[in-house]
C-alpha cells in the first residue's frame, strides 16, 4: 500500500503507484520512449538546448496532469468498480481535494517558470498544450466513471489516454516530423498498443474465456507477439526503408526485457 505522504508529493505518487522507478519507466515510457528518441532525432531538437527544455517541461506537466486522473482512479472510481486495483487506502473527500489541489499548484508554477524561462514557446504552452491537458483531463474523468454504464467503454478511454501517453509531450516536434516518420510512429503506436490493451482487458476481466485459451499468457511473450506485429506492419508499408526502425525496436525490446529478468531475478 502508498504511504499517505506521497499524496501531497507530485509525480512521487504516480512512481509509487507503479511499485517504483523502473516499473515507473515500463508503465510510462515503454513505448512512449521510442517515439520520443526518434522524434527528437530526426526533427533536429536534440542539438537545441531549448527544445530540449521545452521537452522536459512538457513531460513533467503531462505527469502532473496525469497523476490527477490517477488519483481520482484510485481513491473515487475504486470504490465502484468490479475489480479495482487497490493501491491507496481511501481518504476522505477533504484530503483527495488538498492533493489534487496540490498538482494544480505544482503544474502553474511549472507553467509560469516556463512562459518566463522559455519565451520562444509561451505562445505554444499557452494557446496549444494547456487546452490539450484540460482535454487530457476530461478524458480520464470520463474513464474514470464511464464503468458506470459500460465496463468495455474504458477499453476506448484507454486508447485515448494511451495516444496522449504517447504524442500529447512530444507534439509541438511531432507536427514538424513529416508524413514518414508520422505514419512510423502512428503504426508502431497500433502494434504496442495492442499489447497494452491486451494486458488492460485481461487485468479487468474483459476477455472472453475462449480466448483465454488461444492467446498467449506470458507477459514477455505478449509483449514480443504484439511488438512483432508493430514491426511487421512497418515492413509491409516501407519496405527496407523499415529495416533500421525495427532493428532499433528489437534492440529495445531486448534491453527492456533483460531489465525485466534482472528486476524478477533479484527478487527471487
Amino acid at each position: 500500500m502508498i504511504s499517505q505522504r506521497a499524496l501531497f508529493i507530485p509525480l512521487w505518487y504516480s512512481v509509487r503507484a507503479k511499485g517504483g522507478l523502473v516499473n515507473f519507466f515500463n508503465h510510462y515510457a515503454y513505448g512512449p520512449a521510442i517515439a520520443l528518441v526518434v522524434t527528437v532525432f530526426v526533427s533536429g531538437a536534440f542539438w537545441e538546448l531549448q527544445a530540449l527544455a521545452a521537452l522536459f517541461v512538457s513531460y513533467v506537466l503531462f505527469l502532473a496532469t496525469y497523476e490527477v486522473g490517477l488519483l481520482v482512479n484510485d481513491l473515487v472510481a475504486a470504490r465502484s468498480e468490479t475489480h479495482p486495483t487497490v493501491r491507496i487506502e481511501l481518504q476522505p473527500i477533504a484530503r483527495i481535494l488538498l492533493a489534487v489541489a496540490v498538482r494544480f499548484l505544482f503544474g502553474s508554477f511549472v507553467y509560469i517558470l516556463t512562459v518566463v524561462v522559455l519565451p520562444a514557446y509561451a505562445a505554444y504552452f499557452t494557446n496549444v498544450y494547456v487546452p490539450v491537458l484540460f482535454t487530457l483531463l476530461v478524458v480520464y474523468g470520463i474513464h474514470n466513471s464511464i464503468h458506470l454504464v459500460h465496463m468495455y467503454g474504458r477499453l476506448v478511454t484507454f486508447t485515448i489516454l494511451r495516444l496522449f501517453r504517447w504524442f500529447a509531450p512530444i507534439f509541438f516536434l511531432f507536427v514538424d516530423l513529416g508524413i514518414t516518420y508520422q505514419i512510423f510512429l502512428a503504426v508502431l503506436f497500433v502494434g504496442m498498443h495492442t499489447y497494452y490493451l491486451y494486458d488492460y482487458a485481461a487485468t479487468k476481466h474483459l476477455i472472453p474465456r475462449f480466448l483465454e485459451h488461444v492467446l498467449p499468457h506470458d507477459l514477455e511473450v505478449r509483449l514480443l507477439v504484439f511488438s512483432a506485429a508493430s514491426i511487421f506492419y512497418l515492413l509491409v508499408i516501407y519496405g527496407r526503408e523499415a529495416v533500421w526502425f525495427s532493428a532499433f525496436v528489437v534492440l529495445y525490446l531486448l534491453a527492456l526485457l533483460a531489465l525485466r529478468l534482472t528486476v524478477r531475478t533479484r527478487r527471487a
